[in-house]
């Protein structure tokens, strides 16, 4: 079992590298762990300078980390079958495409797979990376008895196998899809209508 540390060890400053954690990423980085990690927690890391944005750094970073924490916290019964499969099967919670989907050529891409990731069988999960984008390119891998992806945010539906489709991301809403044949798809999307 996996999981990032919120914020964690993120920092570098080095004569030929910089990166500091902005508040904008480390809202993306609660968004994913909601939808990909065994363990929901933050972590400081090496910094506790002022330009290193951290959970308790503002209310408004407090709520975006509650209404996550609610989103992670709904979903474990889903989280608990995959420990199942974890301890039985070996398979990670959250894997590649390419576990998922091993006949589609596509999620060999070196690119997608370092783009978009499965939360389970169920989830397809595209994590905005980079301050200021809005949008994410998606790509929605086909398989045998594919219909359609679904958003869970608008309910969106998406053909299966097509061409990559840029779909909105604004922060608060990271791009996560489910299966149109899963048993716990619907049940998160009508949960998330509520936060």
């Amino acid at each position: 079992l996996a999981h990032s540390d919120i914020g964690g060890y993120t920092v570098v400053d080095y004569p030929l590298a910089h990166y500091h954690r902005s508040t904008e990423l480390l809202k993306r980085w609660i968004e994913l762990e909601a939808f990909s990690g065994s363990m929901f927690r933050t972590h400081v890391g090496s910094s506790f300078e002022d330009s290193d944005a951290q959970v308790w750094d503002d209310e408004d970073i407090m709520q975006h980390f509650g209404k996550f924490a609610k989103v992670f916290g709904y979903l474990k019964d889903y989280r608990a079958s995959l420990f199942e499969k974890a301890e039985l099967r070996g398979w990670p919670v959250a894997r590649s495409m390419f576990m998922e989907f091993p006949g589609d050529a596509k999620v060999w891409d070196e690119s997608l797979m370092a783009s978009q990731l499965m939360f389970g069988s169920d989830f397809l999960v595209a994590p905005v990376v980079t301050d200021g984008d809005v949008t994410k390119g998606v790509y929605f891998p086909t398989y045998d008895g594919c219909t359609q992806w679904v958003s869970v945010w608008t309910g969106q539906t998406y053909d299966c196998g097509g061409p990559e489709v840029q779909v909105e991301a604004a922060l608060g809403y990271i791009p996560v899809f489910y299966k149109s044949e899963s048993q716990y798809g619907p049940g998160l999307k009508d949960f998330l209508a509520t936060l």
